[in-house]
């Protein structure tokens, strides 16, 4: 998953809200372009839950990104979407600065398809499904009471077992390099003291009951699922990894174009 997600949505945000407080000559697009989005983020914020509650929005804590093919192809086909819409506004009737939003966000759009349909990178990082980020996402800020947090992190583990198991279909040995195993196969212990040992102490002041019990087995068996994914990474996935790190000059092109909006 690519780390521009979170700043795509917190950067869209700040150009929507912050900017309506500029002085500006007016455009005939403006609005259409203010809805559009609006609406952007309000889905984008219901595909990557936990992008959400790094930025505030907490309507979706109990939910992981589901890394699923069929989920990936169907983020695809939304990711297509937008992007189209935003091409069909006319850069004739905004105004300059929401014009160059516009093209920004089509260059950001555009790097999620080079991420998800020509890259894959579900298909080369076996640390995209590890779950660690959007659990200590729900325990580094007091946003809400413990009870309700350790409910998401409970949630979130569930669904993080999904995402664990279809790790072993989206991966190609093919394409991962040795060293993106490596560098998670290192990252493992402490992968697994977070889950039982950090995780569990931030809802340790909450009393026993049915809640704390869901959580406690949730807990259990991730970490069971996390440890024996690090067996299959070392014993059955690492030794036929021939992929190369590097993804191509065309492929590093498009990045340039589409992060810095630099063309080469």
């Amino acid at each position: 998953m690519r780390p521009l997600r979170r700043s795509l949505i917190s950067i869209v945000a700040v150009l929507l809200f912050c900017g309506s407080s500029i002085v500006v000559f007016a455009a005939p697009g403006d609005d259409d372009f203010r809805k559009l989005t609006l609406e952007f983020i309000e889905d984008d914020l219901r595909i990557y839950p936990e992008f959400a509650t790094e930025e505030g929005d907490h309507r979706f804590d109990n939910r992981l990104t589901d890394l699923s093919r069929a989920a990936i192809e169907s983020r695809i086909r939304a990711t297509k979407g937008w992007k189209h819409e935003f091409e069909a506004l006319s850069s004739d009737h905004l105004a300059a600065a929401n014009e160059a939003d516009r093209e920004w966000l089509i260059a950001q759009l555009d790097g999620r398809l080079l991420d998800d349909e020509q890259l894959r990178t579900y298909e080369r990082s076996p640390g995209e499904y590890l779950p660690i980020g959007p659990l200590h996402s729900l325990i580094k800020r007091n946003f809400a009471p413990l009870e309700i947090r350790m409910h998401s992190a409970t949630a979130r583990e569930s669904a993080a077992l999904h995402n664990l198991a279809v790790a072993r279909v989206n991966l190609k040995p093919a394409r991962t390099a040795k060293v993106s195993v490596d560098i998670v196969l290192l990252q493992m212990p402490g992968v697994s003291g977070f889950l039982q040992k950090d995780l569990p102490e931030a809802f340790a002041s909450i009393p026993a009951g049915p809640a704390k019990t869901a959580f406690l087995h949730a807990n259990a068996k991730l970490v069971a699922a996390v440890q024996d994914y690090a067996k299959w990474l070392k014993n059955d996935f690492l030794p036929h990894a021939t992929g190369n790190y590097a993804i191509g000059a065309d492929a590093y092109k498009r990045m340039l174009a589409d992060q810095e909006m630099v063309d080469i």
